[in-house]
């Protein structure tokens, strides 16, 4: 019986050890690196640059890949379990179309043009609120998370124009930058490593509602997180 008490003591008392952050520390800060994944399409515009003098012109979607991402976070503890949060994250991912789909509204049939160069980063300021499953006292704490913001995408295209009414050959300058609203939603585990300091993973859903005809994808994060 006092083998049984000491191996529960052994496996509980840690997990419920000062070592979780410390009650009274309000504000957290987190600093993240890792990975965009599971990357959608998006719908570049055709601006000036395009030289569609002629007609009004539509791109079609495009995707893109996954690519390097990192976070700078901030938390105020509004209670125990609740934190309001904030978030700056910005992501390169990889976008490499070979070609690039032109639709004219004058009716004429869609026609595609190689893209001699493409780039694509992505910004996002989100707020919202952080929801941890368990208290401060245990070592690993699971959360779940909910922010709405905006998010911006800063795309670049070149392209040499040929095959559409009245075009020809000539460079095509595509770059665009796009603001809209967007939301995220996700979870993650801090581990607490002293009373100030914890290591966790943020695993995260983003959709940019109103960007570039909007798009989604997901972020892959290793966190290191300050109370103070």
């Amino acid at each position: 019986m006092r083998k049984a008490t000491q191996l529960t003591a052994l496996l509980v008392v840690p997990m419920l050890s000062g070592i979780a952050a410390a009650a009274d520390a309000r504000w957290r800060l987190d600093l993240a690196g890792g990975a965009l994944a599971v990357p959608s399409s998006v719908r570049p515009g055709l601006g000036k640059g395009f030289g569609f003098s002629c007609c009004e012109a539509e791109a079609s979607r495009s995707h893109f890949e996954s690519g390097g991402s990192y976070a700078v976070g901030v938390g105020y503890a509004l209670t125990e379990r609740l934190e309001l949060t904030g978030h700056f994250h910005q992501s390169f991912p990889g976008y490499e179309p070979r070609t690039l789909g032109v639709r004219f509204a004058t009716g004429e049939p869609t026609f595609r043009v190689p893209v001699t160069k493409a780039d694509l980063e992505i910004l996002s300021a989100t707020v919202g609120a952080r929801f941890y499953l368990l208290p401060s006292t245990w070592r690993a704490r699971p959360w779940l998370v909910s922010q709405l913001g905006w998010y911006r995408a800063t795309l670049e295209l070149r392209a040499p124009l040929c095959g559409g009414p009245e075009s020809s050959c000539t460079n095509g300058d595509g770059d665009e930058v796009d603001d809209g609203f967007g939301i995220n939603v996700g979870g993650g585990v801090d581990l607490a490593v002293t009373r100030w300091l914890s290591l966790g993973l943020d695993l995260r859903y983003h959709n940019a509602l109103t960007v570039l005809g909007g798009f989604d994808f997901v972020t892959t994060l290793f966190d290191v997180s300050f109370r103070f």
